[in-house]
């Protein structure tokens, strides 16, 4: 009986394969986000209400980008971007959105190149990609327009790491120079990337494999000095422009304690909302300085366990080391040691750590499931969570339909701490003429209410000792407009508002 014919499949076949999956199922899953509207949430900031950016790439806006601390941030090429699009669409936020999931899309490319170049393991490469690519913990980083920085920024955050496989490769010069300016490129959009000399420490460490002795580790340090001086310099300036913009929160107000307690739950609750991404939100409140020692035992415990379990597989599984390492030092910006807004913890800042967790998890099953049957299992229980997170996705998305939608989430997953919700969200809404019956006759909206018109009161207050009348009045302007509308329950939060709103106002006036 003649034999069937053997089919031999190229892995540049493969790969390819590989790649068009990539592409159709992040798309499928990310369906309709087109079809959302602008968030009053940040959008208002970053493109509808900002001159400078509606104006499109100007002369004009291109020195104003590279000028500005506007909304906190020095991120220049984040707002030549938004400027670009508003060229090329107006206010029509599909191609906005458009714009957003093209790069998620690309990055999610970008990972499984970089992950399966340096391998040589295509189906890990795949199944972290398409993690990275379906995970709804990312839709805030891509339907929320605001958040284009984050995109953006990893985007060069993944073009430097290729180009720092090509420079150890090859020792050539230029791509060390181009890893350098993809680094700049991606501090120049959010500096989230701080972290990124950290990072090729790491893929030193693994995949890589060049740290052989203490004299290569002295050598890979010197090698990494400029991007440390770039990071040093970028992280002056963006603590410089948060604590100018009045958005760093004192101690006073949540104490170091508080703060070592909630990045220590944040880093363990990541990981479970990683592994079970429900009741997603796109606020967390922060208890404040309502945190103890007590509070943070069991986190720490368990933190301390995990750091044990992966020193001892460095040597035998560098993955593990390297990929739990990875999610520690890039989750550190967004730790809240230095405390900035009032969320304990936010789903965008998930959107470079998380790749950590899932190099730690793919390569850490491959090296501990040797026997075939059980890895088919294993693959086979990844094929049915994909589907599910690419449900919970496309779920996810409908929340960021708009604001009313957006908020109204937000809330139903914070019922417990609706009390402490963020302030913009009421500013938000209480801009919004459409919402204005909805709210007055809330009563958990009352009661926030009167929680966001006391915050802006004292955030202008902060303002006024810091020397910042313009930016004092918007604040206390907004308490009056949130009191107006509920006079008896913010009468003494109104008078205050108003108070303090006529002492800016002759002060300002004896100046002149």
């Amino acid at each position: 009986m003649p034999s069937r014919p053997y089919i031999k499949i190229s892995s540049d076949t493969i790969t390819r394969t590989l790649g068009v999956l990539l592409l159709v199922i992040p798309l499928w899953s990310y369906r309709g986000v087109w079809n959302n509207d602008f968030v009053q949430f940040d959008d208002s900031e970053y493109v509808l209400d900002n001159v400078m950016v509606l104006q499109g790439l100007t002369l004009e806006g291109f020195i104003w980008a590279w000028t500005t601390f506007h909304s906190c941030n020095w991120h220049p090429i984040t707002w030549l971007s938004h400027m670009l699009d508003c060229n090329l669409y107006g206010l029509n936020p599909v191609g906005h959105h458009m714009t957003s999931l093209f790069f998620h899309v690309f990055n999610t490319h970008l990972l499984f190149y970089f992950i399966q170049r340096t391998t040589h393991q295509s189906l890990c490469a795949f199944m972290i990609a398409m993690i990275f690519g379906l995970h709804p913990i990312h839709v805030e980083s891509v339907a929320w327009i605001a958040e284009r920085k984050d995109v953006l920024s990893t985007s060069f955050f993944l073009l430097g790491l290729i180009g720092y496989d090509r420079y150890v490769r090859t020792h050539k010069m230029v791509f060390y120079l181009l890893t350098f300016l993809c680094f700049i490129c991606g501090l120049l959009s959010k500096p989230m990337v701080i972290t990124f000399p950290c990072v090729l420490l790491l893929v030193d460490i693994w995949p890589l494999k060049r740290i052989e002795s203490h004299v290569m580790i002295s050598k890979l340090m010197k090698e990494k000095i400029p991007f440390i001086v770039v990071s040093i310099i970028s992280a002056g300036i963006t603590l410089y422009a948060q604590t100018q913009s009045g958005v760093v929160q004192p101690f006073s107000e949540i104490t170091f304690t508080a703060r070592i307690v909630n990045a220590s739950i944040s880093l363990v609750g990541y990981v479970f909302k990683f592994i079970n991404p429900c009741q997603l939100a796109v606020f967390y409140p922060h208890a404040g300085s309502a945190f103890e020692w007590i509070d943070s035992w069991k986190p720490i415990l368990l933190i301390a366990l995990v750091v044990v379990f992966s020193w001892n597989q460095a040597k035998q599984k560098p993955f593990i080391f390297v990929g739990l390492l990875w999610y520690g030092i890039t989750f550190i910006p967004v730790s809240g040691v230095i405390q900035v807004g009032i969320q304990s913890m936010a789903d965008r800042y998930m959107y470079i750590p998380s790749i950590g967790i899932s190099i730690a998890f793919i390569f850490g099953i491959v090296g501990f499931l040797k026997h075939v049957w059980i890895q088919r299992i294993v693959l086979a229980g990844f094929m049915i969570w994909c589907i599910v997170l690419g449900n919970l996705t496309h779920r996810q998305i409908r929340y960021w339909e708009n604001t009313l939608s957006l908020f109204s989430h937000a809330i139903e997953v914070n019922q417990h701490l609706c009390d402490q919700l963020l302030h913009p969200c009421l500013l938000t809404y209480m801009g919004c003429d459409v919402y204005q019956e909805a709210i007055l006759k809330n009563q958990t909206f009352i009661e926030l209410v009167q929680y966001t018109a006391k915050l802006s009161v004292r955030t202008g207050t902060h303002l006024m000792t810091m020397g910042q009348p313009s930016l004092a009045m918007k604040y206390f302007d907004q308490a009056i407009n949130l009191c107006k509308s509920h006079t008896g329950a913010c009468l003494d939060t109104l008078t205050m508002a108003r108070k303090n709103m006529e002492i800016l106002r002759t002060s300002c006036n004896q100046q002149r």
